[in-house]
């Protein structure tokens, strides 16, 4: 355990594609999910856009309405690096731990009851549903990768949403991505990227079969997931009417839920979920007993030592080295080559190349520890900035280093203007704004005044 200015680490709850997620306790008390941004991706500007897009999202979620079943935005910094977004932390696992299926190469995992089922799909369909159309301005907001890894699951069986770095919305600003999400519960629109809040109503449909079966798809690749989905629709579903068995009625609604046409599947998320709880009921199932999980204990993982204390420590397992290397040479040892455990990752992959999950996961990891917090102020509004600065005229131009948007105003939050092409050239007006690592431009494109980032439109 150690302690910071801000925050008082507690272990690490796992690594995923933009950083490092850390349990920690803020000042006030507040248990968080502290995610760090790692330094070598601050200048990918596809991770930092996940990365700050997952911000955005989540605060303007909570400044219109905190929503149970959405992971609530504390705090974060993106004023100066390590840049950092804090999130409750929720008190339970994932739901890809309780089906046993989080890191097994098979497909066969384990069925929950159909009361635990209800529950988690009916909570989630409530979130996806306010995501949907509820928060203004910014909805429709599509989640993108509802899946068990994404769902926390208390141990009342309460189910919360995580994850929003590749979730879209109006003001979204990424592009060259068009295959986002998770294979075996992508919408097959999604697939040529064209993702609706109705795609996020088929993802959901695979959780709850697979919550039902205890099977998860696992294709190989985009091309076998698009003819699987194909091969459903040209035989009523066969395989999915066998998985659920005796379970007729309910089929029948997860398979609507599923049609491959968006507009044939349920108005609303919860509509399906509703529909659902009904199925199982007449299908003889018993959907409304208490819930009472016993969950794992959180894991964590080791990371560094405290400062104080890490020349003393590095020196005694140096020592500690030595000698035994002295011994095995003298007892004539053999060779013996320990390598470092592999880790799971998330990788991003071309579109035309797309195999799995494009975004951020997280992965548990093991054996408590504890490590240094960043030691940066708490801002629990938008990121505070510096005012404009005014420099000398005749700054001459700037070049785009790829796509880029020309915004409003010194901050990805503003409305986008346009966007300008790779190697577009903008005047410069005099002014600018620092922020963090990066300044902020105001340059003059096509007669529109507007502003981009530094790290991304180049100075000449």
């Amino acid at each position: 355990m150690t302690r910071s200015n801000t925050f008082e680490q507690l272990g690490v709850i796992g690594r995923g594609l933009t950083g490092t997620v850390y349990r920690a306790r803020m000042r006030d008390g507040t248990l968080v999910a502290h995610k760090v941004l790692d330094e070598d991706k601050r200048r990918d500007r596809m991770v930092f856009g996940y990365f700050t897009n997952e911000k955005v999202v989540l605060q303007r979620i909570r400044d219109h309405r905190r929503h149970p079943h959405i992971v609530e935005y504390v705090a974060d910094n993106f004023v100066k690096p390590p840049f950092w977004l804090a999130t409750r932390l929720v008190d339970g696992v994932s739901l890809s731990t309780i089906l046993n299926a989080q890191t097994l190469a098979f497909t066969i995992g384990k069925p929950q009851h159909p009361s635990l089922v209800v529950r988690v799909i009916t909570d989630i369909a409530d979130a996806l549903d306010y995501l949907h159309t509820g928060v203004p301005e910014y909805s429709p907001i599509v989640h993108r990768d509802v899946k068990p890894d994404n769902i926390l699951v208390g141990k009342d069986g309460r189910a919360v949403l995580i994850d929003f770095s590749i979730a879209t919305h109006p003001y979204y600003g990424l592009t060259d991505e068009k295959v986002m999400g998770t294979l075996g519960y992508m919408a097959p629109e999604q697939l040529i990227g064209q993702e609706q809040p109705a795609s996020d109503q088929f993802a959901l449909a695979m959780v709850a079969l697979q919550m039902l079966t205890g099977r998860r798809v696992r294709p190989s690749g985009a091309t076998a997931w698009r003819k699987q989905i194909e091969e459903w629709q040209s035989t009523n579903y066969a395989d999915i009417r066998q998985w659920l068995g005796k379970r007729t009625h309910t089929a029948n609604i997860v398979c609507k839920a599923l049609s491959v046409d968006p507009q044939q599947r349920f108005p609303s998320c919860k509509q399906f979920a509703d529909s659902l709880r009904a199925a199982l009921e007449q299908d003889g199932e018993k959907v409304s007993e208490k819930i009472r999980l016993k969950l794992p204990e959180p894991s964590s993982t080791p990371a560094q030592l405290p400062a104080r204390s890490s020349w003393i420590a590095v020196g005694l397992i140096v020592a500690m080295a030595i000698l035994l290397l002295a011994f095995a040479i003298s007892s004539n040892l053999g060779t013996q080559t320990i390598t470092a455990q592999d880790m799971p990752t998330s990788t991003l992959v071309p579109s035309n190349q797309f195999t799995g999950r494009v975004g951020t996961s997280i992965v548990p990891t093991s054996a408590p520890t504890s490590t240094i917090a960043p030691s940066q102020p708490v801002s629990t509004l938008a990121p505070v900035l510096p005012q404009s600065t005014l420099v000398p005229s005749g700054m001459g131009f700037v070049k785009m280093r790829q796509r880029e948007p020309l915004r409003a105003g010194p901050s990805t939050e503003t409305r986008i203007l346009l966007w300008m092409p790779e190697g577009a050239r903008a005047e410069r007006t005099g002014r600018e704004q620092q922020q963090g690592s990066f300044t902020w431009y105001e340059i003059r494109y096509n007669d529109q005044v507007g502003w981009c980032r530094s790290i991304f439109c180049i100075s000449n």
